[in-house]
């Protein structure tokens, strides 16, 4: 990600006039109290600058992540009995260990289902390589029973 990326720059940049400044320092002698005291004060605002660009970074890191998942959500529309359910479903990336299969896995409550058979449809929206420019809707219907009283 290019956002990523310029903010490790920019970390990178700010950290590297530190330094500069600290190998300076270091060559006049640190026996000197002055020079020990600006020493120790830009090993300070170093680490002070660490935290701050790893905490930006860290966001930015979460924020792609939301919006990739985000996007596969906005691909998908679930239903159960013809009930959408995307606004109640709580989903996170998975690895499946079968097959190392990477997706969504998604948790959504069920318990105000009556017993007996249901039917969850998944539309998925799915860009089509052989087609330039053409998305396709695959709609999947699986069927599933409620066997006891929620």
């Amino acid at each position: 990600d290019s956002l990523i990326a310029n903010l490790i720059k920019k970390k990178n940049k700010e950290l590297l006039s530190i330094k500069k400044e600290r190998r300076k320092i270091k060559k006049k002698g640190l026996k000197i109290t002055e020079n020990k005291k600006k020493y120790d004060d830009l090993t300070l605002k170093r680490e002070t600058i660490r935290l701050q660009w790893k905490k930006r970074i860290e966001k930015a890191k979460e924020n792609k992540i939301l919006r990739i998942r985000n996007a596969l959500m906005d691909m998908n529309k679930i239903s159960i009995d013809g009930l959408t359910y995307n606004d109640k479903l709580s989903c996170k990336f998975y690895v499946n260990p079968n097959l190392n299969e990477k997706g969504l896995l998604c948790d959504f409550l069920i318990d105000s289902l009556s017993k007996g058979e249901h039917l969850l449809t998944l539309e998925r929206t799915k860009y089509s390589p052989l087609k330039k420019d053409s998305i396709e809707i695959v709609t999947l219907n699986l069927p599933f029973w409620i066997l006891k009283d929620n």
